[in-house]
């Protein structure tokens, strides 16, 4: 209500909120099965709020393909949306 030309209003409440979240991991380990040596191996890791793997191992997969049997000497930071096309072809 208006007082003297000043709108008053209710402070906001502050609320805590819980999420919870859990860092779902993906290795892959590529070996040459005659010398019974590793050739390559990937690790994905990918932070949600609901562990269902049905749902995110497409997007697990298919961010990290691009990095299969290559050293990239550091970690990766990979933003793969719904509609791309690698996730697509995961789903298949």
């Amino acid at each position: 209500m208006p007082i003297y030309g000043i709108w008053m209003s209710t402070p906001s409440k502050t609320q805590p909120i819980e999420i919870t979240t859990y860092v779902t991991t993906l290795v892959l380990e590529a070996y040459d099965l005659n010398r019974k040596s590793q050739l390559w191996k990937t690790t994905t890791k990918l932070t949600v709020y609901k562990p269902d793997l049905r749902s995110i191992l497409p997007f697990m997969v298919a961010a990290s393909s691009d990095y299969f049997g290559i050293n990239t000497e550091k970690q990766i930071n990979v933003t793969i949306r719904e509609d791309d096309p690698r996730v697509l072809n995961v789903r298949k």
